[in-house]
């Protein structure tokens, strides 16, 4: 459950990157919002794998 959480997430956000084109005739603007998407997440990949291991995990409920 909590992979789906975590792949939905940013798969959701990188939709709706793409989504607020103007031109929705144009699969080139599309396209570019997408990979535009794809190089943020990409970019925010090594942060979030370090904030990962440096921060301790929590056991038991808050």
């Amino acid at each position: 459950m909590t992979a789906a959480y975590m792949i939905g997430g940013p798969g959701l956000m990188a939709g709706l990157i793409a989504n607020r084109t103007t031109d929705l005739e144009s699969p080139t603007a599309a396209r570019r919002d997408l990979a535009l998407a794809g190089q943020m997440l990409l970019q925010a990949l090594p942060l979030a794998l370090l904030l990962f291991l440096l921060f301790p995990h929590l056991h038991g409920p808050l």
